[in-house]
Formats: C-alpha cells, sequence, structure tokens
C-alpha cells in the first residue's frame, strides 16, 4: 500500500474535492461547495490547500480523512479507494515517474484554472466594452444603422448576463467551450 503521507503531498485537497465533487465554486482560490455530508441551502464546505473544512459541523480533514468519510470506510480501504481513482500503486512504493505524474497533472489544472480565468475576464471586459460604445452610439445612429446596433445590443446583452451570472468554474467552463461562438459575436 502506498505511503499516505505521500499520498497527501502528491495529491491535493482542490485535485482531490473536483475529482469526487465536481468544480464547485471557486472564491480566492479556494472552492467552496454545499456540503457532501448533508443538505444546506448555502456552501459551508470548504477546500483549499491546507484541506476539507466543514463549517457547518466544524470538522477538518485532509485527503485521506476526506475519502474515508465520504466514502463510509475505513483506512485500508480509503487508500485502495485513492490508488484505484488517482492511478497509484496499490502494494508498492509511489515511484519517481507517479510522483513527477501527478505534480505535472497538479501544475496543467492549476495553469487550465488561471487560463479559464484569463479568457473569462478579458472577454468579459471585451464585451462591457463593446455594450459601452454601442450605447453611446445609439443616439446618432439613423434608420437600418439603428436597427443593426439595437440588434448587436440584445446579442451583447445577452451575452454580459451569462457572463455576469456564471459564479461557478463548470457556468465558466460552459462558456469557454462555446468561445469560437463568443468570439464570432464579439467580432
Amino acid at each position: 500500500m502506498s505511503n499516505p503521507e505521500q499520498i497527501k503531498q502528491m495529491l491535493s485537497p482542490i485535485m482531490v474535492a473536483q475529482h469526487y465533487l465536481g468544480q464547485g465554486k471557486t472564491v480566492s482560490g479556494r472552492l467552496w461547495y454545499k456540503s457532501p455530508f448533508r443538505k444546506e441551502r448555502t456552501a459551508s464546505f470548504l477546500v483549499d490547500d491546507k484541506g476539507f473544512h466543514d463549517f457547518g459541523d466544524s470538522w477538518h480533514g485532509d485527503v485521506i480523512d476526506f475519502v474515508g468519510r465520504y466514502f463510509h470506510t475505513d483506512f485500508i480501504n480509503t487508500m485502495k479507494i485513492l490508488s484505484r481513482d488517482f492511478g497509484l500503486p496499490a502494494d508498492e512504493p509511489i515511484t519517481k515517474e507517479v510522483e513527477q505524474y501527478l505534480k505535472r497533472r497538479r501544475e496543467e489544472e492549476q495553469q487550465m484554472r488561471i487560463n479559464l480565468d484569463k479568457w473569462f475576464n478579458e472577454t468579459f471586459g471585451k464585451i462591457c466594452d463593446e455594450l459601452r460604445f454601442i450605447e453611446k452610439a445609439i443616439p446618432y445612429l439613423k434608420q437600418e444603422t439603428l436597427k443593426i446596433a439595437y440588434d448587436r445590443h440584445a446579442s451583447l446583452s445577452i451575452l454580459w448576463e451569462l457572463f455576469f451570472y456564471a459564479d461557478s468554474e463548470e457556468e465558466k467552463l460552459e462558456l469557454w467551450k462555446n468561445r469560437e461562438n463568443i468570439e464570432k459575436c464579439l467580432g
């Protein structure tokens, strides 16, 4: 079985949370979820680089504690679950290659989040700039040009709402998947 300390060093709490719980809502590099351990209206389950924090019942733990609690299982089965789900060798020490792979994977996921946020913020800025430009120009336009401006304003207003109300990484990712259509609308 893999060494628990090695697993805790290689598997970040954020990586484990996203694997089992999805993207969550990112605020200042931390993920917030509605607790997977009870029903609640407001997210009170925080995941950051330090671990898991359930403010609803004052529980705190690391990746091994979380997976054990999430699957209602003991330590041995928790280690087997983590080994299976993250491709870790179950009956031998973790190799340097696996450590490097997991480190690369964490870095790639972090870079993807950074790139997604950058694209999202830049695109939202372009939408806002374009809407301001059209709103300033409308009083000076006539006939067919005015109709085109109103149609463009309507399309951009819809995009603005989609971006403004996208409050989770999953919603931002869905917008990113449609970036070609969004960029056509802006171009």
